[in-house]
């Protein structure tokens, strides 16, 4: 029943992800050049050239920076598939709840996902609107959660889940981050750098360490009274009360260590952590880890105002291959062009760069992008011919490994795929790995009317109660929608843990779904020959011979349910592979001799 809800739980996403498209060229704008000439409009709080923002005074010097950084990443980055918007900013932005924190300017840049307008000229933001962004801000840190009421404009406390040198404080989280941290810095230099969710972030500064401390449990006790004396100021206030009274308990319970450093049980200080009779200083049970907590250096405020930067903070998301395109051509950017060590030379040692203005370490032009880009397109678009009768055929045996076939696309556009001869085998097989998805792009549509499509499944051994699950998916663009999933069981047991097919068609607001348990495809039996036959309105699938079609006791009308609309010409297909969870042994799955015949 749980290996069933999984894949329930996965065909609801394919459907998800196969909705129609409502944004004209979103899916070819994804993987195109997008001039900067194409730059929106400057958004965020920093107009033009004022110093004066929000009621704050920021030097001319800062201001410019905001110009500089964007200079520099628009020498460093082409946009592919997203549209450019850069957002100028003075923080603290008098518009959030973060007025605290020491002056800091700089960019935001966003790439927009991308689309046409009503005339199909002009590129605008697709609905709704996503962006990836590349951010360089001085005096400002990611990752930080605020300590809500502790907070004056002289002094910032803030919990963040690692040291003033950017390591973790679980030291499991920092054997499992290090690999990432590593890659980064083999790319970029060994500077400071930390995650923070799938965001890369870099800090350049003298020595690679914060300018914060990390307060003791006194000092935390003390500004915990002035927070509850400011937010509360009726001292008959119950809440002022509690919080008071909890505050001199845990100053007694820890009056011989109060000045040891303070590490919490909460992601967020504030006031309120001190209602109820808890120990906001003891690790619980459901207590993954201690937070430290900490102040920035009282005279970061005095030398915020002034023009020379304490430190640069640059983040951009963290891609591979398989990511978007406009993440991964900007990670690409970020790591191999962009010139961190003038940013740093710039603003710490400035004698070394004097007079010379900024370069990426690799020269980057739009007509070398559009080159590239193309030849990549053209790959994908290739076209093939087949003997009579057949639509469409592959078996990869011109494929080259690691790149992507031609012909073929993946939504992982930027990917490349392993193309191999399993042992005991003939021919090439394509590895379908974690997540992976593969589209006939050179497939000409739509599909005959009434067709065949057939392919070949290989599984390898695995210990799992379940093998790769491969789902192949067919829609109209419009209204029909068929999925069919298939999952090796554990040979083992295969009356707990059985292979299964599902079938699924949503069409015309309807719906049909059949599921079936076999025997001939599992860990020991490795191969699955699989076929699903349109003729007018019926759509059936088969594997290894047996049709999928839920067994007679559920009283199923199979013709009746799974009847697509009249005149229904399916145009998409794609092949996609499931999620493995570190740790998880289910094998690997590859996909060969693919044909669609005309029936």
């Amino acid at each position: 029943m749980k290996q069933l809800f999984s894949i329930l739980i996965m065909l609801s996403s394919f459907l998800s992800m196969a909705q129609p498209e409502s944004n004209p060229g979103w899916k070819e704008l994804q993987e195109k050049v997008i001039p900067w000439s194409n730059m929106m409009a400057a958004s965020g709080n920093a107009k033009g050239k004022s110093i004066t923002v929000q009621g704050r005074t920021f030097t001319p010097y800062q201001i410019a920076l905001i110009d500089t950084f964007t200079n520099w990443i628009k020498k460093s980055y082409i946009p592919i598939g997203g549209l450019p918007q850069p957002e100028r900013l003075a923080l603290p932005d008098g518009v959030e709840n973060r007025p605290y924190v020491p002056k800091g300017t700089g960019v935001s840049m966003g790439m927009w996902a991308p689309c046409y307008d009503a005339t199909g000229k002009k590129i605008i933001q697709a609905q709704p609107a996503s962006a990836s962004r590349i951010t360089i801000l001085t005096n400002h840190i990611k990752g930080v959660e605020e300590a809500n009421n502790y907070n004056t404009p002289s002094q910032y406390y803030f919990t963040m889940y690692y040291t003033p040198k950017g390591i973790f404080i679980d030291e499991a989280d920092q054997k499992k981050n290090a690999p990432f941290v590593n890659e980064i810095k083999s790319k970029i230099g060994n500077y400071f750098v930390y995650f923070t969710g799938r965001r890369v972030n870099v800090m350049l500064m003298p020595g690679n360490e914060l300018p914060i401390v990390q307060i003791t449990k006194a000092e935390l006790l003390d500004e915990g009274e002035k927070a509850i004396q400011r937010t509360y100021p009726d001292d008959k206030s119950s809440v002022r009360i509690e919080v008071l009274n909890t505050i001199r308990r845990l100053r007694e319970k820890y009056k011989n260590n109060l000045q040891s450093p303070a590490f919490i049980n909460q992601g967020q200080l504030s006031i309120y952590c001190f209602t109820g009779d808890g120990d906001l200083f003891t690790k619980q049970i459901s207590t993954p880890y201690m937070f430290p907590v900490y102040r920035i250096n009282p005279e970061m405020y005095e030398l915020s105002n002034k023009d020379k930067p304490q430190w640069v903070s640059i983040s951009f998301p963290y891609a591979t291959e398989k990511s978007s395109t406009v993440d991964w051509e900007i990670f690409k950017a970020m790591t191999k062009n962009f010139n961190y060590q003038y940013v740093y030379d710039y603003f710490f040692n400035p004698d070394k760069v004097k007079g010379k203005s900024y370069q990426p370490l690799n020269i980057v032009s739009q007509a070398a992008a559009e080159e590239k880009n193309n030849a990549k397109q053209n790959n994908t678009a290739k076209t093939k011919t087949f003997p009579a009768g057949i639509h469409f055929m592959e078996d990869f045996a011109d494929a080259t490994s690691g790149t992507m076939p031609a012909g073929w696309t993946s939504t992982q556009n930027n990917r490349g795929f392993t193309i191999e001869t399993p042992k005991g085998e003939t021919g090439n097989w394509l590895l379908l790995d974690n997540q992976a998805n593969l589209i006939p792009s050179s497939l000409k549509k739509p599909l005959p009317e009434n067709f065949t499509v057939e392919f070949d499944l290989l599984t390898t051994d695995f210990t799992n109660r379940a093998g790769r699950t491969i789902t192949l998916s067919l829609d109209d663009g419009k209204n029909a929608y068929l999925s069919l999933l298939l999952a090796p069981g554990n040979n083992e047991n295969l009356s707990i843990y059985p292979s299964m097919g599902i079938i699924k068609l949503n069409a015309a607001g309807k719906s049909g779904y059949h599921n079936i348990e076999f025997t001939s495809y599992s860990n020991k039996k490795t191969k699955a020959h699989v076929r699903i036959v349109k003729l007018g309105t019926s759509i059936k699938a088969f594997v290894n011979g047996t049709q999928i079609k839920s067994d007679p006791k559920y009283n199923q009308d199979y013709e009746k349910e799974m009847q697509l609309p009249a005149n229904t010409a399916f145009t998409n297909l794609k092949w996609q592979a499931d999620t493995v969870s570190p740790g998880e042994d289910r094998g690997n799955v590859y996909i060969s001799n693919i044909k669609i015949t005309k029936d």
